[in-house]
């Protein structure tokens, strides 16, 4: 967790908070041995990704019987620093940002729940009350334990999730070679 502590204790915005990580995230990338970096709110297996009622825009909602998905904010390079397959469109790239358009990537079981047709990509979905467009799928992964079924889940760039004076930030990172070794450089 960060606080404006990790800022020298200043009163900061979102955008002094997306620099300071950015900068985090630029040193742990030029670290040897290091091949890719990205940051999130929580890692897989934490269980720590809250869920929400989501809505199609323009499709009726059933009273009482809104959809949910688990959120979870993710920078550039997530999935391919943590081997999730892309399916189908782009990832999140660093113009996803505080002044970009809302975007958002989806699971497969959030893709085939909300979207039966196959076909999410372009489409908006409505999260806390804020369309976002859904530029990719990527494969389930598993997020509490191997052994849950895969939940619906959509996946918000971190960029433009930077909210208030407390930001959840984790850094996950791939490397070649033994992990165990890289740990202290890290």
């Amino acid at each position: 967790s960060a606080s404006s502590d990790a800022l020298g204790g200043q009163n900061v915005g979102p955008q002094q908070f997306a620099d300071f990580f950015r900068s985090v995230e630029e040193r742990l990338k030029s670290l040897p041995g290091v091949s890719s970096v990205s940051v999130t709110s929580a890692l897989p297996l934490s269980g720590g990704a809250p869920s929400t009622g989501l809505k199609i825009e323009g499709r009726p909602e059933e009273p009482g019987r809104a959809p949910m998905g688990r959120i979870h904010a993710v920078g550039v390079d997530y999935f391919r620093t943590l081997g999730i397959p892309l399916h189908k469109g782009r990832e999140f790239t660093a113009r996803d940002d505080l002044n970009a358009p809302p975007v958002l990537i989806v699971n497969e079981t959030l893709a085939r729940t909300m979207w039966p047709d196959g076909q999410p990509i372009e489409r908006l979905l409505i999260v806390n009350d804020q369309p976002h467009r859904v530029v990719g799928v990527v494969k389930d992964a598993q997020f509490r334990s191997g052994a849950d079924k895969p939940e619906p889940f959509l996946y918000l760039p971190y960029w433009q999730n930077l909210l208030g004076a407390q930001v959840d930030a984790t850094f996950v990172a791939r490397v070649n070679g033994n992990p165990e070794t890289m740990l202290p450089i890290l």
